[in-house]
């Protein structure tokens, strides 16, 4: 058997593809949070603010985390419980 006839094991989808398809999966899933927005997030017991997300899990991509949505206080490192999202109309903090 010559090299050309050999099936190529296929490749992993890079991040971007999975990005994409997260992105359409948002267009049609009501139930996906995935591509929310970023707001401000304040600590309710030490009143840390922060630009970004709050940790919460997708009901449609329950598997599917973000990496960089806070999953507890910077500051007193209590539970995500404690941090709000809150409207932020010029994104300056408190």
């Amino acid at each position: 058997m010559n090299k050309a006839s050999r099936a190529r094991p296929s490749a992993k989808p890079s991040n971007s593809a999975l990005a994409n398809r997260l992105v359409e999966a948002a267009r049609y899933n009501p139930d996906c949070i995935c591509q929310r927005p970023q707001t401000k997030v304040v600590c309710s017991l030490c009143n840390f603010a922060s630009y970004g997300r709050v940790l919460r899990s997708c009901k449609a991509h329950p598997n599917v985390y973000f990496l960089m949505d806070f999953s507890n206080c910077p500051k007193c490192k209590q539970s995500y419980r404690y941090l709000k999202e809150v409207p932020d109309d010029d994104r300056r903090l408190i």
